[in-house]
């Protein structure tokens, strides 16, 4: 057998001058990433109407002051009519107003160096001027966009709303089939079916009552659709607890892992929810509070038949099977 050659182990040390060029390079990217395009473009988008119109507006006016301050022999405005210069610095600052906006009337004109500051002022003007314009359609863009969100929002409320009513339908239907002695081993087995989808409802639910993010684009759910999910939530546990109940009544064996850990993680979830409502103060005091007494009472109600469980989810739904 070929002998193994053993490589022996190399240490080179990096010199610390190299080592703080590269921690500085580091630091360079992370700057030149953060002032991206993208960086800019957000920025810009974040800065208010009126507050880009003022500055446009200041600019301008800053030109004219220029214009007064800086005149001399060689350099000033003038009445293109009779030659005369221009004194006035209301004036210089109307001139400076027309040349940005390029509406240029002809009435007053500059002389030396002052020409090629008035081309610098078109030029910026312009830009200024093409910036404020984007604003306008940019704001109009929002309100509408904002409008359709909060249709789109409002059809959320109601397919939840409705879900939950689905959720409720389904198990009156299965306490209906138990007590005409209808109901099968396969409907029984099915119930977790329902649960994972009352599961899914209340996850939705706790991420619109979430505090939203900073986007243009998030709204707060509004008392009344609030107590209106708040109180579909109740009627479904107490749809759940109904069902508990008379399964328990004619001795149908209900308990298997699956279905006992999402009746509790739907407890939990509803729990959070209410704890969101009372600190965004969403529904009046007095409803949350006699509402959370009824969901507290019907809560105990069912865990006083359901066993705590750490079975994870994917682990009771592989029992299911």
């Amino acid at each position: 057998m070929a002998a193994k050659l053993k490589v022996p182990k190399i240490k080179v040390k990096v010199p610390k001058r190299i080592k703080e060029f590269a921690g500085n390079h580091r630091k360079i990217n992370l700057i030149i990433d953060r002032l991206s395009p993208n960086f800019f473009t957000t920025w810009i988008d974040r800065l208010p109407f009126m507050q880009v119109l003022l500055v446009w507006a200041f600019i301008i006016a800053m030109f004219g002051v220029y214009y007064h301050a800086f005149a001399n022999d060689s350099a000033f405005l003038y009445h293109t009519k009779d030659g005369s210069r221009v004194e006035g610095v209301m004036d210089k600052v109307y001139f400076s107003f027309i040349t940005a906006t390029t509406t240029g009337f002809g009435d007053i004109a500059p002389k030396g160096y002052f020409k090629v500051i008035t081309i610098m002022e078109v030029v910026l003007g312009l830009l200024l001027l093409a910036f404020v314009t984007s604003k306008i359609v940019s704001l109009k863009q929002d309100i509408i966009l904002t409008e359709i969100y909060e249709i789109s929002f409002n059809e959320r409320m109601n397919r939840l709303r409705s879900s939950l009513m689905l959720f409720r339908n389904n198990l009156s239907r299965m306490i209906s089939s138990i007590e005409e002695k209808k109901i099968k081993k396969r409907e029984i087995g099915d119930i977790y079916i329902y649960l994972s989808q009352f599961e899914d409802s209340l996850n939705e639910i706790t991420d619109i009552v979430e505090e939203p993010e900073k986007s243009t684009f998030k709204m707060n759910i509004d008392s009344l659709n609030a107590e209106l999910i708040f109180s579909s939530i109740i009627q479904s546990f107490e749809r759940i607890n109904e069902l508990l109940l008379i399964m328990k009544s004619e001795g149908i064996d209900w308990k298997r892992d699956i279905n006992v850990f999402l009746i509790n993680k739907c407890s939990d979830r509803a729990t959070v929810i209410r704890d969101k409502l009372a600190s965004k103060h969403s529904i009046p005091e007095k409803n949350l509070s006699d509402m959370s007494l009824q969901l507290k009472s019907i809560m105990d109600m069912i865990k006083a038949d359901v066993p705590k469980t750490d079975t994870p989810i994917t682990e009771a739904k592989q029992e299911s099977k």
